[in-house]
């Protein structure tokens, strides 16, 4: 299996949400991984997953979803983003 790594991971610890982008392609469309938009991928015009968003990174089901749409497409999806994320020393 050839897994993509990403190539960058963006956090915003106050407003609980990351991106983890992919590819530097072009955005074509998003489309929505959960109905409310929790979780969104961004697509390139062939379809292929520039990046994934996360609205609520302290939300364990969230990204879970999100890990689980990642390795559906051989993604590889950063472990570091998840809730221990907001945690402050």
């Amino acid at each position: 299996m050839n897994v993509k790594m990403p190539i960058a991971v963006e956090l915003d610890l106050e407003a609980r949400a990351a991106y983890v982008r992919y590819s530097i392609a072009p955005v074509d469309r998003t489309i929505a991984v959960l109905p409310s938009a929790i979780v969104a991928a961004d697509l390139d015009r062939d379809g292929d997953v520039v990046g994934i968003e996360l609205l609520r990174i302290d939300d364990a089901a969230v990204v879970f979803l999100a890990k689980h749409f990642a390795a559906q497409r051989e993604l590889a999806f950063p472990p570091h983003v998840d809730g221990r994320s907001l945690e402050r020393p």
